[in-house]
């Protein structure tokens, strides 16, 4: 296996070109090997020489080395000032901004400061562009504009920040915002759920009404996908329009229509990490959520059906055995299951 980012020993880059050392925080897991490391040996066992690196530091050497050869100024990378350093001064490296040039005391740090551009005849050129408004334009049917973007404390479709039930604390399940004008308009109450649908896609999220939204709006996060939710994923709202320059879809713009969306039943379940019973409990449902609590996985669940057995249904998808129970507090129903002595299932 390979090691994972706190794992890792290193260097890293980010936006502003600003080289820091990596170290690891804990030592690697059941003998996982570094990428560097492996890429080492499949080179070598492919009969390659010049693989035999024995730490990060000596691939950085080597990288800074590549960098400046024949470079007369002709690519912007030049790491020629890091290139030679011992272990200890590569352990010691503070956070610089590369270009490093040798001889330059470390301060050149600034792209195109000599008027030299990456292009053929180093000055910058201009791309002249027309301005062009949204492919997509609303309409009677479709009044709305839906627009996407980041939360906080999720990244891209939560393959690793969807493990922390911590960073799920701050926003627990998606949502749409709305100006609280269209909600009226709509009949649609906070956190009632309600269905967005443009021309070629549909999805069901909680509604959340706030007026920092603008009238005529929506937002909607994109981080929660089929791993996470039934119909949360934002992308099947949008077409295929892109940019006809870079390519980027155009993701911040696509006329929709809300209305809320009413199921004959509602089940909150909680069950224990252990209990690997996600697809059998979700593929009955016709809605559902996912949320990483701290000490169990909790699915709110939603069907257009009432189910007629609650008990019955709980212990045959969920498939864990144990001591089950269940009893009616006014016209809710609540079950439980206990196994070994502790409590592993609550609905």
């Amino acid at each position: 296996p390979s090691t994972g980012w706190g794992e890792k020993e290193g260097t890293v880059t980010n936006s502003e070109r600003r080289i820091s050392r990596q170290r690891a925080i804990v030592a690697p897991f059941a003998g996982a090997k570094n990428d560097w490391q492996i890429l080492c040996e499949v080179a070598k066992n492919m009969g390659f020489s010049g693989f035999d690196f024995t730490q990060p530091s000596e691939i950085f050497d080597e990288w800074a080395r590549l960098t400046s050869f024949e470079n007369n100024g002709s690519r912007q990378l030049n790491l020629s000032a890091l290139a030679g350093m011992s272990s200890r001064e590569y352990n010691a490296l503070r956070p610089i901004q590369w270009p490093c040039i040798k001889g330059d005391n470390y301060q050149h740090g600034q792209v195109f400061s000599q008027n030299q551009f990456s292009t053929m005849n180093k000055k910058a050129r201009f791309i002249a562009i027309t301005p062009q408004l949204p492919k997509q334009v609303t309409s009677t049917e479709y009044p709305l504009v839906m627009n996407s973007g980041r939360i906080r404390d999720q990244w891209h479709t939560m393959t690793r920040t969807g493990k922390s039930a911590t960073l799920s604390t701050h926003i627990t399940r998606p949502y749409i915002e709305l100006h609280s004008q269209d909600a009226s308009r709509l009949g649609i109450n906070n956190d009632d759920l309600v269905r967005a649908q443009s021309k070629v896609g549909e999805v069901i999220a909680n509604a959340k009404i706030t007026d920092s939204q603008r009238a005529g709006e929506c937002f909607m996060p994109i981080h929660w996908n089929q791993q996470f939710a039934s119909s949360a994923n934002v992308g099947k709202l949008y077409s295929s329009i892109a940019d006809p320059i870079s390519g980027q879809p155009e993701t911040k713009f696509t006329a929709i229509k809300l209305q809320p969306v009413e199921f004959s039943q509602y089940m909150d379940v909680f069950v224990n990490k252990q209990s690997n019973c996600q697809t059998d409990i979700t593929v009955q449902s016709d809605y559902w959520l996912k949320i990483n609590a701290s000490n169990c996985s909790q699915y709110q669940l939603a069907f257009n059906d009432v189910v007629p057995d609650a008990l019955y249904w709980c212990q045959q998808s969920s498939g864990i055995k144990g001591q089950w129970s269940g009893f009616y507090q006014g016209a809710t129903q609540r079950i439980q299951c206990i196994a070994n002595g502790r409590l592993v299932f609550v609905a």
